[in-house]
């Protein structure tokens, strides 16, 4: 009779997971055309796009700038950090935490981060842009701040190998209020 019962309560457990995944499917149809339609309608086409469709919040092409919300802080490192060229000389705007340190940045030089969490709390690691300051001395670690800047990019080496680096020229520098949680890799 046990065994009964247990074959009863997997069959529930797997006849509601079915489910569950019948109304997920559901739901991602109904968002895939719901994003058609506005696209259909002009609604979004407007807004520039990555090679791979995503839109990008807060680029405005025209006037070559970059405004960087706290949402998009990480999407907008990985964005630039994989098309350093792409951005050069757009103006950017970002908030983060002051990252100094000689294996992070040379002198005059400082990170604005936020940090990155791939799995858990115990692999949380600084995410940033490079930002060159001639007054980095005289920022703490750990500060937070509002960047405006020019992006540019810089050759780095790296195990005999060269890359571009995007880095901010920076222009304007702001204190600014702490941004709570995380920036997540997905």
């Amino acid at each position: 009779m046990a065994g009964v019962k247990s074959r009863s309560f997997k069959f529930r457990i797997l006849n509601r997971l079915i489910i569950c995944l019948y109304f997920i499917g559901i739901a991602c149809y109904l968002l895939m055309f719901s994003k058609d339609s506005a696209t259909a309608a002009g609604e979004e086409a407007s807004l520039p796009q990555n090679e791979f469709g995503d839109v990008l919040p807060g680029l405005n092409e025209t006037l070559k700038t970059i405004t960087v919300s706290n949402d998009d802080f990480g999407f907008w490192v990985f964005e630039i950090s994989n098309n350093p060229q792409k951005y050069v000389g757009y103006k950017i705007r970002l908030t983060g935490f002051v990252s100094t340190g000689p294996a992070l940045c040379h002198e005059e030089e400082f990170m604005a981060s936020r940090m990155l969490m791939t799995c858990c709390a115990a692999d949380v690691t600084p995410l940033g842009l490079i930002c060159k300051y001639d007054r980095t001395a005289q920022l703490k670690a750990g500060s937070w701040v509002t960047v405006e800047g020019i992006l540019f990019s810089s050759e780095q080496e790296f195990n005999r190998q060269s890359y571009k680096n995007p880095e901010i020229e920076v222009t304007k520098l702001i204190p600014a209020n702490e941004v709570s949680g995380y920036v997540y890799a997905y």
